[in-house]
Formats: C-alpha cells, structure tokens, sequence
C-alpha cells in the first residue's frame, strides 16, 4: 500500500525555511548540505526545495548518484554534463585537476547566467571524490552567481562538513512530532500498533510512514524480541540496509553480533564477532569503532546497537539463516554462565524441538513477567512454545502466549497464537482450554456458573501441584480468572459453595490476594468486611502487580467501598501505561469510571469512559467497548442530554445482549436515566430486572449500587411495596459489611419509602450517610427529600432542600440533574434566581482534568504527551486555559486545587 506523503513534512519547519531561502534565491550563497540518518527525510526536503525553486522560476539541475556508480571515477561529473548537454572529454580523467574544476566551474556558470540554477544532489556518499571536490569547489567560486548546491548525505560524512556548504542536520523527530505524523498517515492505527511504530521507529519519518501503514497480517507475523519486532517494507531495507557500508567480513559479524544480541552490551557482542570470524577481540573492537564513526552503530564505552529497532531489524534480517545460527551458537557460548539468555540463544539456532529447552524458556518467560517485561516475556513464552514438542505443554505455552498478547493490546498476536494452539490442539483437555483463554477476551457471554469452576479447578491444581512455587504468578492469573466469571455470573448460576471450598484448599486469600475477589463475589454479606479489612491492609499498587491491583480495585467497587477502589485503580492503570499493556488498561479505566461514578465525580467517569471506549475499540474488545457505551451514557444522563444517553445505552444494551451479566451495566444506565428524566416508571422497571432470580443481568454488586435508584423510582411510581423485601435485604448486608455506598443507598432507600411520621428522620440519616461519598450523593439527597417535602405541601422547606440540590447539581456540571431540580422548583412556585456556592470555577473539560491530574503528579508536558500522544505543546496549551479556572499560577499548586474540588463540591465538568 503506497504511504501518503504529509506535506509540509511535519516536525521539519526550520528545516523547511532554510532549504527554501536558498532554492528560492540561490545567490550570495555557497549552498546547503542536509545531513541524516537513512530515512530522516533529506530526500523530502530536497523535493520541497525543487518545488520552491521551481515556483520561484528557478532551473533545477537534479544528480542522482547511486551505489553501484560510487566506484566510478567522475562519475557525478559525466552526469552532469549529460544533464546539461556538454561533452563530457573536457572533464575526463585525462584532463588536469585544476583544469577540469575550473571548467565545472565555467560550465555551471553558464547555466546560471542564462537562468539562476540550483543544483540537487542526494546522496552524497555515493558521490566520488574528484567530483565531489569539482562541485563544491565551482560552489564557493560561483557564491556571487545565482547559483547554488543543494546535498543530502549522511551525518557521518566527513566532506560536507568541509565543503563550504551550511550544514543543517536533521535530528530524529520528536515525541509530538512523531506522534503528529502517525496520527497524520494513519489515523485508525490501534493503541498497541501506535506505541510499537513510536517504540521502533525512534522518531525516523520513513520508518515512521512506514510501520505505522503495514497492516495488522504484517504485523501478526512478527515477533516481538526487537530484532525482529516490526515488519519491514521494501522501502525501510532499502534505505538501512548495511551491505553497502560494511567494508569486510568482520565488520558484518560485529553489525550481525549487535543485531542479534539480546542486551546491548559491547563486549558479548565484540566476542561473539571475534568468535564467529577466527579473528582476535582487539580487531573485532577496532571494526566496531569504524563503524560507530560511520553512523553504522551506536556504541559507547559498554554498550553497542542500533539507533532504531528499524535499523537493526533489517540488519538482522540481511544475514542469511546459517550466519545467524552461527552467531546465536556464538552467543550461547559466551552468555554460557546465564542460563536465561543462554537458553534464548540455543532456541534461535535450534533447528528440531528440545523440550528441555522450552521449559527453561518457559520459566525464563515467567520470571520477565514477573520483573514487568511484558514483551520480552512474550517473545520468550513464544518461542518455548516453538521448541516445545507437540503436547499439552505446546499447547499451554501458546495460550499464555496469547494471553500477554492481550495485555500488551496486540489483538493481532492473539488470533495468530490462539489459531496456532487450535492447530496444536489433539485432546479435549487442549480444546477445553483454548476455551478458557478466549474467555479472557469475553468474559460476557453467557455462562452456566461451570465457567469459573472450572478455573477455579485450574488455579488449584496450580497451586498445589509439583512446580507450585514458580506457578505462583499463573495462580495468580487464574485466581482473577475466577473472579472476573463469578463477577459476571448471576447468583442463581454461581456455584457458591464448590468455589468457597476451592478458595479454602487453595489457602484462601491470605495466601492469594487475588481470591478475595471470589469470596466477594459468591457470598458478599458473609465475606465482605474480611475483605474490605483485607483490602485495605493492602499496598493500593499491590506490590507492583496491575493484573492483581486491577483486579482488587474492582473488588473493592463492587462491595461498595469507591475511593479504595479509585486508589487500586489509578495505581494499576499508571503502571499499565508505562508498561504498555493496552489490552488491560481499558479495563481498569472503565472500573475506574464506576467508581468514579460512585464517588460523584463526573469528570472523571466521563473522561475514564471515554478513554476506555476508544481504547477498547483499538484493541478488539467489543464487550468492553459496550460496556464502556453504558458508563458514558449514564453520565450524560446526568450530566447532558439525557434523550440522547438514553440511545446510546440502548445501543450499548443490543451490544450486550446474550452477554450474561454484563448486560446489568446496561439495564443500570437505562434506569438511572429514566429516573433522572422523572420517567418513574420506566426507572423501576429497568432497575427490577437486576433482581429477576433467572435474569441475565441480576448481579449482586449492580443491586448495590442503584437500591437507593430503584427505592426512588419505585416510591414515585406508586410501586414501594415491591422494593421494600430488597431493601430490608440489602439492610441486612449493610449491617455486616462497612460498605459506604451500600450504606448511603440503603438509607435513601429507607428515606424514600418511609411513613409520614418517619421521613424527616429518615431524610436526616440519608443525608449523614451521603456526606462521606462527596456532594453529587449530597445533592441527590437534598432533591428527594425536597420532592418529598413539595408532595407534602411543606413549600417552604421543600424550596430550601430543592435550591440546595439545584445549586449542588449546578456546581458539579450535572446539567440534567439540575434541570430536574428546577423543574421540581418551578412546581413548588418560585423562579428564584440561583444562589452562589462559593467561589464559581470555569469548566474544565474531560481531557483537561485528565492532563491536570498528570501535572499534579509531577509528569512533565513531554511525558504528558507521550502518555496521551499528544503534542507537548498542546498538554501546555491546555494547562494554559487550566490554571486560570483551578485559581492557580503553577504545578506546584495543581494537586491541592484538585483536591480542594473534590472535596468543596467544585467538580469540573
């Protein structure tokens, strides 16, 4: 597929300006020598000046010195003069030196004098000397003719720098530049592609175009070790191949040593050279240093490589098969006392299955997971599974494979490996758990409650078994496994007492942390305070783990506990992005949002929502995109056009359809944006169906989290005697479990049901119970009981409660919300004007929340940026409109500011 040229070439503009001055008026001047690396973009900016030379009424003479003609005596010269249409025996070999500069000299002189000329030449190195003199001498000599050269070459060429020439080096793109031109050539390109081209193309246009335009097969036939990481198109070997700037034997195993090399470090690599060639490691240092001055390599006093994964990929991949075993065979002996890198290296020359070596592999994989290398570990995993006889293990090490292609976001690797174990696949065990892993990648369709036993049979036989210690990372894994399914299981199909007894014998989870999401989830009134104190006793970045701190936050969410959820989550989901794994991060976003939602904090869901949506949709999970659907639009049910919510969710509820469980996030936004447009019926209806005994979407944490809703609707409605047996319940729980949403939505349950003689204290205990989950929950109390005080005919109270709700919702940006409010004002006879809350903030949006937050923690804009891919300058664009509405001049003040809103009630929106 041909790669759309941005024009003008982005990041480029200094660059731009100073070839134009001179392809516009090429007079005064000697010329300009644009150096880079292959790819930087010299030959674009030559093509940009021939344009502007051209528009200018400027003739342009074009040289195209190639590598086959490098050797050639006045090569560049006989070129010259068949451009121009002179003889070329006056510039032959024959002729004197000075004699034939001088007529070079002459002979572009009367080029110029006829029409002011620039002269392009692209590719310098492949220029010969004589001819290379003859040009740039007859440049300085014609500096007061309208004439002038314009070159490209490469940085380490020694004579541009002393021609005369002005030098402009072409540096290797920026983040946001680089980011811009990705964004530019391929504005679909899924998160995980976006940070890899980034990752590999280390700011080089050419390689930037070209990776960020090879499609998802090319990509899946990668692997992921960085020599052979990226696809290569013929355009990116053309331009870094090393043959043509390796001069011996030596020097191409010293660039095959380094390529093939599983750490930079200089002095494996010299050894290997050395060991490969019969030659001595003092030569093979010597033709390392050459090739560094050349810009061949990147070395430095112990290390040596390559300055892109580009460059080295096509190194690598220009050795034929037997050099590289060689080489590989070579490192294997000289890493011989490391067995972890010894054992890669054997696996690369290995040309027949070794069992014993997968395994080292294997546990060597394990370990790099462990130490958060998640792709090392993945191009580890991967090729044990090559090496591995065809079997359960084989089949085993795909799947795992698969399952950190997923966490990394590379949806293309997982149906490579998954359709590879389908191959392998010879029992019914294998398929059974081929099973298990696509269920990583859905874990909403429908289940008969044998899906989380049958993980949770999985962990224990981990957990117990022979290689118990190294397992404890795949134990882990499974044990989140076990809870994400029993958290998507309705209750009537959760095998509850089988998965207590697997949680017991497997040492419950003060051997495993990972199992308290099971105990929350199957027996919630019984276990849930163990847990929350458990949780709470934890580290909230859980040891370093995203997967477990994840997995933690989103237990703590669903037993109502929503700032120790926000905390786990926003920890897993920082290290998520500086670990890279786009796969997981959309859903610990989306549970963030949740949480968010349960806190009151508006913003942040609705950023959280939408990040996870895009996010979710890059890596190919379409459950989670639906269930991301569901939080934005019960958000903009609050916060927006509720009309419009409403068909999003209706949109996100036929996604969800058949996805047992998961279909409750939808029914849950429906509901809340019924109630919300004083739809009472409609609101109680969607909230029934989470507690329908055989329903699809009757899940105990969705009943937690919208009682106090469904007692709301219900009573509005004329309908409370169908939700009192729910409340009573849910009573019951919150008695034994310190849950404080659970708590809160309990007490307005109670407020909104209660008796004429009862209400006004059971509107005051609403209100105590509100107050610690920040001021939506407040305000949200002040209009039920307002509402309740207006049917009452107690208009002067209900006025006070109502204006306090509308003010609240007013602060917070809930503009449905507020309207809500004003209406119920209206009916209760006033149209007073609004009352100040304090001091009144401008709006911040999703996105500069998000960015404030990052500032808060001490990121500077590049990292920002990088983090966002965004420019640098628009994370300052943005905090330039942010400050003046958080009331703060500097960084230093960002954290206190934000905080200060949450806790006033001030939350942008």
């Amino acid at each position: 597929m041909p790669v759309p040229e941005v024009r003008p070439p982005l990041g480029r503009d200094d660059e731009l300006a100073a070839v134009a001055r001179v392809a516009g008026a090429p007079e005064g001047v000697v010329g300009l020598a644009l150096v880079g690396e292959p790819g930087a973009g010299t030959t674009t900016l030559l093509r940009e000046g021939a344009r502007d030379a051209i528009e200018s009424g400027v003739r342009v003479l074009v040289l195209t010195p190639v590598p086959a003609r490098a050797a050639r005596p006045l090569a560049a010269l006989r070129e010259l003069a068949a451009t121009l249409g002179a003889p070329f025996a006056p510039l032959g070999p024959d002729v004197d030196r000075d004699e034939r500069d001088a007529r070079v000299a002459t002979l572009l002189r009367d080029a110029a004098r006829d029409r002011p000329t620039v002269l392009l030449l692209d590719g310098v190195a492949w220029v010969d000397d004589a001819s290379w003199d003859a040009l740039t001498l007859a440049a300085r000599a014609l500096r007061a003719e309208p004439f002038a050269l314009l070159a490209a070459g490469g940085p380490a060429d020694a004579r541009v720098r002393r021609s005369g020439l002005d030098v402009v080096r072409l540096d290797p793109l920026g983040p946001s530049a680089a980011s811009a031109l990705v964004a530019a050539v391929a504005p679909g390109l899924p998160v995980g592609l976006r940070a890899r081209t980034l990752e590999a193309a280390g700011g080089n246009p050419l390689a930037l175009r070209e990776l960020a335009t090879a499609s998802r097969d090319a990509w899946s036939r990668c692997s992921t070790r960085p020599h052979g990481a990226v696809p290569l198109s013929p355009r990116l070997v053309d331009a870094f191949d090393p043959a043509p700037r390796v001069r011996d034997e030596l020097e191409a195993a010293v660039v095959l040593a380094a390529a093939a090399a599983d750490r930079a470090e200089l002095g494996d690599a010299v050894a290997v050279a050395a060991r490969v060639t019969g030659r001595d490691e003092a030569a093979a240092l010597a033709a390392c240093s050459a090739l560094a001055a050349r810009g061949l390599l990147v070395a430095e006093d112990e290390t040596v490589g390559f300055r892109t994964e580009v460059a080295r990929a096509v190194a690598y991949r220009a050795a034929s098969l037997p050099r590289r075993h060689a080489v590989h065979v070579a490192f294997a002996a000289v890493v011989a006392t490391e067995p972890d890198r010894a054992a890669w290296h054997r696996s690369a020359a290995s040309l027949r299955r070794d069992p014993d070596l997968a395994a080292t592999l294997a546990e060597g994989a394990t370990a790099a997971r462990l130490r958060g290398g998640l792709r090392d570990a993945l191009a580890t995993m991967e090729r044990a599974a090559r090496v591995s006889p065809p079997g359960d293990d084989r089949v085993a090490r795909l799947l795992e494979a698969a399952a950190m292609a997923f966490e990394i976001g590379r949806p293309d690797l997982v149906d490579r490996l998954v359709s590879e174990a389908v191959h392998a696949a010879t029992t019914p065990a294998h398929r059974e758990r081929i099973g298990w892993i696509q269920a990583v990648y859905d874990l909403g369709r429908p289940d008969d409650g044998r899906g989380a036993l049958a993980f949770a049979r999985h962990a224990e036989a981990a957990a117990t078994g022979p290689d118990a210690p190294w397992r404890d990372d795949w134990v882990r894994a499974l044990a989140i496994r076990v809870g994400e399914r029993a958290a998507s299981t309705p209750p009537a199909a959760l095998p509850a007492d089988a998965l207590r007894a697997a949680v017991a014998r497997m040492g419950g989870m003060e051997r495993h942390p990972a199992l308290a999401g099971v105990l929350a989830t199957v027996a919630p009134a019984e276990h849930g305070a163990a847990v929350l104190a458990h949780l709470r006793a934890l580290p909230a970045d859980a040891g370093g783990d995203p997967r477990l701190g994840r997995h933690l936050g989103q237990t703590a969410h669903e037993l109502g506990d929503d700032r120790l959820a926000i905390a786990s989550l926003t920890a897993a989901a920082d290290r998520m992005r500086l670990e890279g794994r786009w796969g997981m991060l959309p859903v610990a976003l989306m549970q963030r949002g949740w949480a968010s939602y349960g806190t009151g904090e508006l913003t942040r869901a609705r950023a959280d929502a939408d990040a996870a949506a895009r996010l979710a949709q890059d890596t190919g999970q379409d459950v989670l995109r639906a269930q991301a659907g569901a939080l934005q639009a019960l958000v903009e049910g609050i916060a927006g056009d509720p009309v419009a919510a409403d068909a999003r969710a209706a949109a996100a509820e036929r996604a969800l359809v058949g996805r047992t469980g998961h279909l409750a996030d939808a029914h849950v936004a429906r509901g809340i944006i019924a109630l919300w447009s004083g739809r009472w019926d409609d609101a109680a209806d969607w909230f029934a169906r989470l507690w329908a005994p055989d329903g699809a979407a009757a899940l105990e944490s969705r009943r937690w989290l919208v009682i106090g809703d469904y007692a709301e609707a219900a009573a509005a409605a004329g309908r409370a005697d169908e939700v009192r047996p729910h409340v009573a319940a849910l009573a019951r729980t919150a008695a034994a479990v310190d849950a404080p949403r659970l708590r809160r939505g309990v007490a307005v349950a109670r407020a909104a049901l209660a008796d004429d003689d009862a209400a006004a204290d059971a509107f005051v205990a609403a209100a105590r119970a509100a107050a610690p989950l920040g001021p939506l929950a407040a305000a949200r109390v002040h209009l039920g009981h307002g509402m309740w005080l207006r049917r009452h005919r107690r208009i002067v109270e209900a006025r006070r409660e109502l204006r306090a709700a509308r003010d609240g919702f007013e602060a917070l940006g809930a503009a449905a919300a507020r309207r809500r409010a004003e209406q119920e004002l209206r009916a209760a006879g006033t149209a007073a004007p609004r009352s100040a809350t304090g001091p009144r903030f401008d709006e911040l949006t999703a996105q500069e929340l998000q960015i404030a937050e990052m500032a808060a923690s001490g990121l500077s804009n590049r990292e920002i940026g990088a983090r966002l891919f965004l420019s640098h300058r628009t994370i300052g664009s943005h905090l330039y409109r942010v400050f003046p509405k958080l009331g703060v001049s500097s960084r230093a003040q960002l954290r206190d500011a934000l905080t200060a809103l949450a806790a006033e009630g001030r939350q942008p929106v």
